[in-house]
């Protein structure tokens, strides 16, 4: 009878519905493993990295402090205390400059991405947008001057040192901040690629809850 094929029709269209959802979950939880699989290696290369800059940071660190030692047998206690404010001045403003570069990149994403919901909110991002770009001019002064006293310093070095220290010195600076700026986007890939990989984690147990 018609009724009869209408439920034939009706239950081959259920079976193929069925087919069709659990081929497309197959397909997604094979795309979700590789993936899963890219991630995981990119991380393990990642924290290598990290790793190595650590390393190249702390040697870094120790040849600073060489030179310190050095000062302090032969220099004036306010000369070598001016030496040991310089290079923590250069690690917070690297690190201040960092910061502010990110959240304002952040901030400059949301309002390209038309990512704001109403103009009050785009209005408050854009106050944010304007006073980032403030504080990084403040930032960019403040840079400048520290570099400037790079070169006071170096005198203290020439003075009481060698020649070779005073170029050991200036490149030991420029590789600090170099260094911090390496290892801070490391870390902030790393950061990455773990929200990612837990994205994943989360895609594998939604597709187990609903099979």
């Amino acid at each position: 009878s018609t009724f009869e094929f209408d439920d034939k029709d009706q239950h081959l269209q259920q079976c193929d519905s069925y087919k069709y959802f659990i081929d497309r979950k197959i397909e997604l939880n094979q795309i979700r493993v590789e993936l899963s699989s890219k991630i995981q290696i990119k991380l393990e290369s990642m924290r290598y990295k990290e790793e190595r800059v650590l390393e190249e940071c702390q040697h870094t660190c120790i040849e600073l402090k060489e030179i310190e030692d050095k000062l302090i047998n032969v220099a004036r206690i306010y000369e070598v205390d001016k030496f040991k404010l310089h290079i923590l001045e250069i690690e917070k403003i690297v690190h201040l400059m960092l910061g502010l570069k990110y959240r304002l990149s952040s901030v400059e994403s949301v309002l390209n991405n038309l990512e704001w919901n109403g103009v009050d909110e785009r209005d408050d991002l854009e106050r944010k947008r304007d006073k980032l770009l403030d504080q990084l001019e403040e930032a960019n002064y403040l840079r400048c001057c520290i570099d400037k006293r790079t070169g006071v310093v170096a005198g203290y070095i020439e003075h009481y040192l060698r020649y070779q220290d005073v170029v050991q010195f200036r490149q030991l600076v420029k590789t600090r901040g170099n260094q911090i700026i390496e290892l801070k986007k490391v870390q902030r890939d790393i950061a990455q690629g773990e929200r990612q990989l837990t994205a994943m984690k989360d895609l594998k147990e939604y597709l187990c809850d609903n099979s």
